[in-house]
């Protein structure tokens, strides 16, 4: 018999006449199964160094140790059960993680769908919406210009042909004056061909504008001939009268229009703020104002010497290349627009459209303040009429 055996063998022969041993089978299992394991060695050292009653409780420690993590199964089949309902969760939740992809890829497509919707929409609004602010024109020609040349004709032949019949169909009785006739060549007068048509249209409705003293704020100064009009540091002794400005320095003009169409050209060279445009006749007078077409007020501002700002809804501030040195206002009444160009370029700058005028109005004018001597020249209304 091997040396090895014959030990193991000496080993379990006294253990198995002491009482501890017989009594804590569990003990005599953990020994036995000990003797043939790794850590005999440990068994083995106890029993070799000690007197028996030390070298089994040594090994009790020991066998303790090893096994005190060891789960023990209080009810039979529970660990099997738990690791079963272990495996049925982790199949519940390999579904879920299934179910939950399967959602995140189905909401991804909606996305998608939606941001096609969205540029659709977007052509769609694009399409039927002109931004006025970013539309400019640089000059009066192609096919501007041959519009204007075209009514031009309509009315040098009105002139030598009104109510002339020129054909007639005999069957049907129907005689054709050139009134009707030329209404097929008479280009699209809507909102937009107005705009389109440049400021060279626009200068046909040229009017004679004067300014008003009796509206004019007591700090504002105004020329002789009523056609300029500058910021005064000191307040005038004027007479008080429900037209007049008390606080804000703004004068309108004598001449106001409830129908029709008009325009009229301003001198702003040299200015580092000012206000132009029009207002409605039962505007607010007294105290501070706000320049908005809510308040009765169609007014583009330069603040700050190059800041340009428009009280639409909602604001607009303007990004002009070029600073005007004059400045042109259009109004089309029955067309509810107000259109400000820029008279040495030619281009447009902004047009309030779609607007509802119901009483007159009046060309507003005011030359901001002094600002130290820096916005001293003034506002001068250039004659258009000879």
């Amino acid at each position: 018999m091997p040396k090895t055996q014959q030990r193991k063998d000496s080993y379990r022969e006294p253990l198995n006449t002491c009482p501890q041993f017989e009594r804590n089978l569990r003990f005599k299992d953990l020994f036995n199964h000990a003797l043939d394991k790794p850590f005999e060695w440990e068994v083995t050292r106890a029993f070799d160094s000690s007197s028996f009653e030390e070298a089994v409780d040594y090994f009790a420690r020991q066998a303790a140790e090893e096994t005190a993590e060891v789960p023990v199964d209080p009810v039979p089949g529970a660990f099997k059960e738990l690791e079963q309902d272990n495996t049925e969760l982790k199949r519940r939740n390999t579904e879920l993680e299934q179910d939950n992809t399967e959602l995140e890829e189905d909401n991804t497509e909606l996305k998608q769908d939606n941001n096609e919707l969205e540029e659709d929409n977007t052509e769609l609004n694009l399409s039927h919406t002109k931004n006025w602010i970013e539309i400019s024109s640089d000059s009066d020609v192609d096919v501007f210009t041959l519009k204007r040349a075209l009514a031009l004709l309509k009315e040098q032949l009105n002139e030598k042909l009104t109510e002339t019949v020129w054909w007639s169909d005999k069957d049907t009785d129907c005689a054709c004056c050139v009134h009707c006739i030329l209404k097929w060549f008479t280009p699209f007068d809507s909102q937009e061909s107005r705009l389109s048509k440049g400021l060279t249209w626009a200068q046909t409705f040229a009017v004679d504008v004067t300014l008003d003293p009796d509206t004019a704020s007591p700090y504002l100064i105004l020329s002789e001939d009523g056609k300029q009009v500058s910021y005064g540091d000191i307040r005038r002794n004027v007479p008080e009268n429900p037209k007049r400005f008390d606080k804000f320095p703004c004068v309108l003009a004598k001449q106001g229009f409830s129908s029709g169409r008009f325009y009229y050209e301003v001198q702003v060279k040299g200015q580092t703020g000012w206000s132009l445009g029009v207002a409605r006749e039962s505007i607010n007078r007294k105290g501070m104002i706000t320049l908005s077409p809510e308040d009765g007020f169609w007014i583009l501002i330069l603040w700050y010497e190059n800041e340009y700002f428009i009280f639409d809804d909602p604001p607009v501030s303007l990004s002009l290349r070029v600073k005007p040195e004059k400045v042109g206002v259009f109004v089309d009444y029955e067309e509810g627009l107000v259109s400000f160009y820029d008279v040495e370029s030619r281009s447009h700058l902004y047009s309030f459209t779609g607007q509802t005028f119901t009483e007159k109005l009046y060309p507003f004018f005011s030359p901001g303040l002094n600002d130290k001597g820096k916005n001293s020249n003034p506002l001068i209304i250039s004659p258009l009429l000879d």
